[in-house]
């Protein structure tokens, strides 16, 4: 075994020991590893790439056995050495093979049973409210991260991680040439670093990343019951008949209104230089969405929205993070500064309720006891003739209090920007912005003539740019300091939301006449 093996099996071996202490959820996760050493024509010297990612899922295992592949990319390349991509196998996903098996997964399971008996339905899920109040907080996690050593001490890394709302999980990438034996339902995922010279093939520039891809496939729904609270939203997706309907919804509220997940989608990505005179530069940032929604790259044909090895079509879960940065020359030597970092998380899925009435199987409602009960409410709202249906619906979901529970989680965007000098001195600055109820935030815009700009990728995706201005002076470096950090989310949507609350709101603001909406203000009101 040469000295490359041994490194990249010790690095797939380290990955699966948590760094630190953490609550341990029973769910199976794969993750792997690998170690490159690659030759610079340049300089004769050797540049040394990591990779490494993980991909879990909240309920069933993994059928292996595991492979961890490392992938030559010819695209990217090191003053025109090949570099590499990660791909991990975990060889197939069983949901119907949990890895431990929980009281809550339990009563799902009794619950999913009793389908067409409401009266069985009702006792289950009264029977214990904290599944309800509490449900299961087992995600789908996606996480790739590549690190690029220099020969000269210049050090770049870059990470980003995607966590999936309840009920969700990632089938796994397939490129459509089975690549590493991933098709289908693989639970396979790819981690793609695009590395090439500051300038494009200019030698006298630094290799450096300008981009990092992780591609975990399709999302899809997790069609067996494992929570109690998500199969009571699918019991109640499916159900036409009004008085079930009600008793449904009876069951799942409290004084907080309609039970809610504490979930959400999030993406969250980095990137760190570590430059040769021991500054080192941070930037990070992370994006979440209103309960229920989640981050899907659309059809690829177009190009524009679409990540630099998302190759599949539609649905995708692939994400990107695209740093941008400025060479310096500061005490002789060459120095890194950053100027941007792009989170691109693909679109917002699955869109206005209120549109279409049929949003497909993946949306809230079919994991999502708030969600679900609010589409009652949209497939009811602005005919007169189904009124007392509508005004039914939300009194049986008002709770004393409100009518979606203040805790049900909503959009929010963050980031920081830090810095280190050779002194010690550290200067950091962050910031978070929330949008309130069931607005999510539809995209930043890159700043003009930025190399996202160019790429077009947020043309229609919801892009987080984080754009720091950090002053280097390249004569004291000790003296550099953060002037700005400017967080573009983008602007609050304007569709009608995936909970209780927007959905009574919608159906009051499409009421036709007086009759309607006074009605509908008394099935809801006094509640706040």
């Amino acid at each position: 075994m040469n000295l490359k093996s041994i490194i990249t099996f010790s690095l797939a071996t380290l990955s699966l020991i948590p760094l630190a202490p953490k609550m341990v959820m029973a769910q199976a996760v794969v993750s792997g590893a690998s170690v490159h050493f690659i030759p610079d024509p340049v300089s004769g010297n050797n540049f040394i790439q990591t990779i490494s990612g993980s991909v879990s899922i909240p309920t069933g295992s993994f059928t292996g056995p595991t492979s961890i592949q490392p992938l030559v990319n010819s695209f990217s390349n090191i003053n025109g050495s090949p570099t590499y991509d990660l791909l991990i196998n975990p060889g197939g996903i069983d949901l119907t093979n949990p890895t431990s098996v929980t009281l809550n997964q339990q009563a799902a399971d009794l619950l999913n049973a009793s389908v067409g008996n409401i009266s069985d339905v009702v006792s289950i899920i009264r029977a214990n409210s904290n599944f309800l109040s509490n449900p299961s907080i087992a995600q789908a996690v996606a996480t790739g991260s590549t690190t690029l050593s220099s020969p000269d001490g210049l050090i770049q890394s870059a990470s980003a991680e995607y966590s999936l709302p309840i009920g969700l999980l990632f089938l796994g990438f397939d490129d459509g040439f089975n690549t590493g034996n991933c098709n289908g339902i693989s639970g396979c995922i790819k981690i793609t670093p695009f590395i090439d010279n500051l300038i494009a093939g200019d030698p006298s520039t630094p290799p450096v990343i300008q981009e990092l891809t992780v591609d975990p496939g399709p999302v899809g729904l997790v069609n067996t019951p494992f929570d109690l609270a998500t199969t009571a939203a699918s019991i109640l997706n499916g159900e036409t008949n009004l008085s079930n309907i009600v008793s449904i919804i009876r069951a799942v509220s409290d004084a907080n209104g309609v039970a809610s997940p504490q979930v959400q989608a999030r993406i969250a990505g980095a990137f760190t230089v570590q430059n040769q005179d021991g500054t080192t530069i941070s930037t990070s940032g992370e994006i979440a969405l209103p309960a229920g929604l989640y981050f899907a790259t659309g059809d690829p044909g177009a190009g524009a929205n679409v990540a630099f090895d998302c190759v599949q079509a539609g649905g995708l879960g692939c994400f990107s993070i695209i740093p941008e940065l400025e060479q310096l020359a500061v005490g002789g030597l060459d120095f890194l500064n950053m100027t941007l970092l792009t989170i691109n998380p693909g679109e917002v899925q699955p869109g206005d309720p209120s549109v279409g009435l049929n949003p497909g199987a993946l949306n809230p409602a079919s994991t999502d006891l708030n969600a679900s009960a609010a589409f009652k409410i949209y497939e009811n709202a602005g005919d007169i003739n189904e009124l007392s249906d509508l005004v039914s619906i939300i009194r049986a979901g008002a709770g004393t209090n409100s009518l979606t529970p203040e805790s049900r989680p909503g959009a929010r965007a963050s980031g920081s920007s830090s810095i280190v000098l050779p002194n010690g001195a550290t200067m950091s600055v962050n910031g978070e912005m929330t949008s309130s109820g069931s607005r999510y935030f539809q995209g930043g815009t890159p700043p003009s003539g930025s190399m996202i700009e160019s790429l077009g990728y947020c043309n229609s995706s919801a892009c987080l740019v984080i754009d720091p201005t950090i002053t280097i002076e390249t004569t004291d470096v000790n003296l550099s300091t953060i002037d700005e950090l400017v967080i573009d989310p983008g602007i609050a949507s304007t569709d009608a939301g995936w909970n209780f609350d927007a959905a009574a709101g919608y159906a009051l603001s499409v009421a036709g006449t007086l009759q309607e909406q006074v009605s509908i203000i008394r099935a809801g009101g006094g509640l706040e």
